[in-house]
């Protein structure tokens, strides 16, 4: 990608930025948490996170997204203790539109039927992105 710019509007809410034509459209950036630990199986390797990568991701997002390696933590609800794992954060800049939300749902639901995950962590925030 060349050049991309991304404006993220500060507020309480989810409501659209006002977007310049200079600095992009108003978009939704979502930000998901994949935790790589598997309850009773060994951790999701990197020849797993590429193929749900390759599989199901980018069909969803074809259009580009960022994916970092991460070091997540959470309070584990039997214990009260936090566990920390290895994880991985999908970060993509969608229309706003519905068919982007459900495209983000589906990749949650991918990830937590093939993994056996609890939960897939997701933030969404306003913007403004031009690519």
């Amino acid at each position: 990608m060349t050049g991309l710019v991304l404006l993220l509007g500060i507020s309480g809410g989810c409501s659209a930025p006002v977007c310049r034509g200079d600095i992009g459209e108003p978009m939704r950036i979502y930000t998901l948490f994949f935790g790589l630990a598997v309850a009773g199986a060994p951790d999701v390797s990197d020849q797993q996170w590429a193929a749900f990568r390759d599989r199901v991701i980018t069909p969803h997002v074809p259009d580009g997204y960022t994916v970092l390696d991460a070091q997540g933590a959470w309070r584990a609800t039997d214990s009260q203790r936090t566990v920390t794992e290895r994880s991985k954060m999908l970060i993509a800049a969608l229309p706003d539109r519905q068919q982007s939300a459900d495209a983000i749902s589906q990749i949650r639901e991918a990830y937590q039927t093939m993994f056996n995950q609890q939960s897939v962590g997701l933030i969404v925030q306003p913007g403004c992105g031009a690519f």
